[in-house]
C-alpha cells in the first residue's frame, strides 16, 4: 500500500479530526439547548420547508433507471413536451447517444438531454417513486440529465421529506429519541448549509455529505424525531 507523504497525511488527519470535532460540538450544543424551545419551535415549523436537490450517486446508475411511481407525475422533456404518467406506472429511462429515452409500456419518447418528472396534486409526502431494485421511497420530483454520457439523477424534495431517509442511516433507529432529535437537527442544519443555486445539486446521497437511502416505514422512530424537530436548526 502506498503511503502519503508525512506532511500531507498529517494535514488530512488533522482536517478530518477538526471536521468531526465541529460536528460533535454542534450536536452537543443542540442537544443541550434546543429541546427547551416550545412555542418558538412551533412558529418555525409553520414556515415552508426549504427544497433540497440530492444527487443519487449511491445507486451507481450508469445509463438506465427503472422507476415505479406512487401517485401521478408529469414528465417534461427538454423541448417542452409534457406527458401524463398515471399513479402506479412503471417506467424506464435509458441513455442512448447522449439522449434520454423514456419508455412507458410499449411507447418510447426521445426526451433530449434533460427529463423532469414532477409530482401532480395530491399528498406530497405519500407521493413519490421507488428505484428498482431498491426499497427506499423518495417523496420527490426527479430531474434526469445526461452528463459525460451517463445518467445524472437528482431528487428534488422538501428537506423535511429528506431527513427521514438520512437520520436512521447516520444513527440507528433504535437510539434514544433525544439522540435522534439531535441528529435530525444536525442533519437539517448541514443540508441547508449546502444549498447552492449555482450548482446542479446541493448534496449527494453518500458519506461525502450524508447517507440518504429514501424512507422506510420500519424506521418510525427516526421519522418521529424529524417531525418533533421540524424547522429547528435552520
Amino acid at each position: 500500500m502506498r503511503r502519503m507523504p508525512g506532511g500531507a497525511g498529517r494535514r488530512i488527519r488533522r482536517m478530518n479530526r477538526w471536521k468531526k470535532g465541529i460536528g460533535l460540538l454542534l450536536c452537543a450544543a443542540l442537544l443541550c439547548g434546543v429541546f427547551s424551545v416550545s412555542a418558538q419551535g412551533e412558529n418555525i415549523a409553520e414556515k415552508p420547508a426549504p427544497v433540497l436537490r440530492v444527487l443519487l450517486r449511491r445507486l451507481n446508475l450508469t445509463d438506465r433507471i427503472d422507476l415505479t411511481l406512487a401517485g401521478a407525475y408529469q414528465a417534461e422533456t427538454k423541448n417542452g413536451t409534457r406527458i401524463h404518467l398515471p399513479a402506479d406506472s412503471s417506467i424506464t429511462v435509458q441513455v442512448r447517444e447522449d439522449r434520454l429515452i423514456l419508455f412507458i409500456g410499449s411507447f418510447a419518447v426521445d426526451a433530449g438531454s434533460v427529463l423532469t418528472l414532477t409530482r401532480l396534486q395530491g399528498n406530497q409526502t405519500a407521493h413519490g417513486f421507488r428505484v428498482q431494485p431498491y426499497d427506499g421511497f423518495y417523496a420527490a420530483d426527479l430531474c434526469l440529465k445526461v452528463s459525460g454520457g451517463q445518467l445524472q439523477p437528482v431528487a428534488i424534495l422538501s428537506v423535511e421529506d429528506y431527513l427521514p431517509g438520512v437520520v436512521p442511516y447516520e444513527m440507528s433507529d433504535s437510539f434514544p429519541m433525544e439522540a435522534l432529535k439531535a441528529q435530525a437537527i444536525c442533519a437539517r442544519t448541514y443540508a441547508i448549509s449546502r444549498m447552492d443555486a449555482s450548482r446542479d445539486w446541493d448534496v449527494t446521497d453518500t458519506t461525502n455529505d450524508q447517507v440518504f437511502r429514501g424512507t422506510l416505514e420500519a424506521y418510525s422512530n427516526a421519522a418521529a424525531a424529524v417531525r418533533a424537530t421540524a424547522g429547528l436548526g435552520l
